[in-house]
């Protein structure tokens, strides 16, 4: 990944230090400076969506895809030999009108803006919850490199397995559009794009990347210890993907809404592909009854990615803030 964003770094910051070498008065040379700056921040904005395309699975299981102010977490211990498999609890966490706001920047630069709604609606004649996420580019990363992309889950509302899963990228001239339908009886799932069928084993069930964020949102958390890892045996980019992510602690992170204590995590990703170690991706989720993520951030070369929440309507329970 070093390579590749000092690459992009290198030839933007050129193009703006070649406007800067013939100023001819002290304004323009101010402007310029701050154009040498901006040069140098493409090149680290466009480093993204390129790592996004060539890794697109080591991305996603970032994704599932929340910078700590006042840690209080313990130093990683005993990591359990067998991963570690929580309780599932009643649906306490959200409700079928839920909609969650995130804004993507790189310091003071916004890149981009991501949604996720959550609706009751009958597919086949079973009533069933739809669940949303869109997220795309905007301002100068969208003119740079146009993204949107769209995951969508059709799940059960009691056991939260999911009936159809659409996933839609467009990433520059990268595309990729499929349907995953789910027969949770014969452990199977049919991809529309491979017309065929896959086999994938599981003793809780099979999920996509939507239907396992909100799955985990019913997980008790209460008896993790730092270092456990949770497994989520789910159906990605046309193929079985097991999911796994670590418990990193707990931490109190300054937010728009105020200080919210979070349960902090970090998906283990391959390193050397797309992140130089298994730390690059973190996220934080709510420590209250909603669960929901607050922070997303990967590290990179210079500074840190982040997704933020920005807003949200519909929670079932009240934002838990410390005061």
């Amino acid at each position: 990944m070093g390579w590749k964003m000092l690459k992009y770094v290198i030839v933007w910051s050129f193009c703006g230090l070649v406007r800067y070498r013939y100023v001819v008065n002290l304004n323009e040379a101010i402007m310029c400076k701050k154009i040498v700056a901006l040069y140098i921040l493409c090149g680290i904005l466009l480093t993204i969506p390129q790592i996004v395309v060539a890794q697109t699975d080591g991305i996603v299981a970032a994704k599932s895809r929340i910078t700590g102010m006042m840690k209080e977490q313990p130093q990683d211990s005993t990591k359990r030999k067998t991963p570690f498999k929580p309780k599932v609890l009643p649906n306490e966490a959200f409700n079928d009108s839920e909609i969650l706001k995130y804004e993507m920047h790189y310091g003071f630069i916004v890149g981009g803006r991501a949604t996720a709604t959550l609706t009751k609606v009958v597919l086949n004649g079973q009533t069933v919850l739809h669940a949303k996420g869109e997220a795309k580019t905007v301002g100068m990363a969208d003119m740079l490199f146009k993204v949107y992309d769209v995951y969508e889950s059709w799940f059960d509302a009691a056991t939260n397995l999911p009936v159809k899963a659409i996933r839609n990228i467009n990433e520059g001239r990268y595309k990729n559009y499929s349907e995953s339908v789910f027969y949770q009886d014969r452990d199977s799932v049919y991809s529309s794009k491979l017309k065929a069928y896959s086999r994938v084993r599981s003793e809780i069930g099979i999920f996509d990347l939507v239907s396992a964020f909100y799955y985990a949102r019913r997980v008790s958390f209460r008896n993790l210890k730092v270092g456990d890892v949770v497994q989520f045996n789910t159906f990605f980019d046309d193929k079985p993907f097991l999911l796994e992510v670590k418990f990193r602690g707990v931490e109190v992170i300054k937010t728009k809404f105020g200080k919210i204590r979070c349960l902090k995590f970090n998906p283990l990703v391959e390193p050397g592909r797309v992140f130089d170690t298994e730390n690059d991706v973190i996220f934080w989720i709510t420590d209250d009854k909603n669960f929901i993520p607050m922070r997303v951030q990967m590290n990179l070369m210079i500074g840190s990615f982040k997704t933020d929440l920005v807003e949200h309507k519909g929670l079932r329970n009240p934002l838990q803030v410390v005061k």
